[in-house]
């Protein structure tokens, strides 16, 4: 059997001549005594994923594809809806790891989740409050074309007026959503 140490930086159980860490890309140097030194990670692996990172991949490409094969429209719509969540998972790992805080794989997972959740609220109430303002302004409109007379004189202000009351909501929606994902993007770098 091979002898092993552990790395100093992250205690990784390693075998024989290892000359990198495994897990965190520390470079080992063999002192004289028993305990190995190590030197901070070079810049060449800060890109490279781990095996944690790269079944979280494998495990969304999976359930894409199958549901792509179950029912084209609805896989489609899983991996528009997914992409954002699996950005932000990785580039807040990627921060993380240049603050120097390891994140374990279910941690991971759990970022990825959190950010779906976050992505499918944003998306449902999204649609709905676009749904929403698009027929009562139109409701509206034809309410009030309706009891005031009919023609391009009188109508034509009331689409610009629903278009702008649309376009007023969606603004307002951007900015909340636009804080609430800056707060959560802060809360977790912190965490």
């Amino acid at each position: 059997m091979k002898p092993s140490f552990e790395c100093p930086v992250c205690a990784t159980t390693l075998y024989g001549n290892t000359q990198r860490c495994r897990r965190c890309g520390s470079v080992i140097q063999k002192s004289v005594g028993k305990n190995p030194v190590s030197t901070a990670p070079t810049p060449q692996t800060a890109y490279t994923f781990n095996v944690a990172t790269l079944l979280l991949f494998t495990t969304l490409a999976a359930v894409c594809l199958a549901l792509f094969a179950a029912a084209p429209g609805l896989g489609i719509c899983m991996a528009i809806v997914a992409l954002p969540p699996l950005i932000r998972t990785s580039l807040l790992v990627r921060r993380k790891k240049r603050m120097g805080i390891s994140i374990d794989p279910i941690s991971k997972v759990g970022l990825f989740v959190g950010s779906m959740g976050v992505t499918i609220v944003i998306t449902v109430v999204t649609t709905v409050v676009a749904l929403l303002t698009f027929c009562l302004s139109c409701f509206g409109t034809f309410m009030f074309a309706g009891k005031f007379g009919s023609g391009p004189a009188r109508e034509g202000p009331l689409i610009f007026f629903a278009a702008g009351l649309t376009l007023t909501v969606v603004a307002a929606l951007v900015y909340a959503f636009s804080k609430w994902i800056k707060g959560r993007w802060e809360r977790d770098l912190k965490q």
